[in-house]
């Protein structure tokens, strides 16, 4: 006579996938990227990910400004004094 082995259970996952998490959230997202990808909002999903993208790229930009300003040494910034 074989006994049967229980099925392991998976262990619990600490994080959610991001269709759980939107759906969670309760956030209308559900429903409007499969209407942005079909084209029938307001904007089409390239334009939405061009607009991200654009964001995006002026984030980085600033970042990479700042970071050139920290780096720079004592004094390396010439600025303009009240005019004699």
């Amino acid at each position: 006579m074989q006994t049967q082995q229980p099925t392991p259970t998976p262990a619990p996952r600490p994080w959610l996938s991001l269709q759980e998490a939107v759906e969670f959230s309760g956030l209308p997202a559900s429903y409007l990227v499969p209407a942005a990808r079909a084209g029938l909002g307001a904007l089409s999903f390239g334009q939405l990910h061009a607009v991200s993208a654009g964001f995006f790229i002026i984030k980085l930009g600033l970042i990479v400004a700042l970071a050139w300003r920290a780096l720079m040494p004592a004094g390396a910034v010439k600025r303009p004094g009240p005019s004699a």
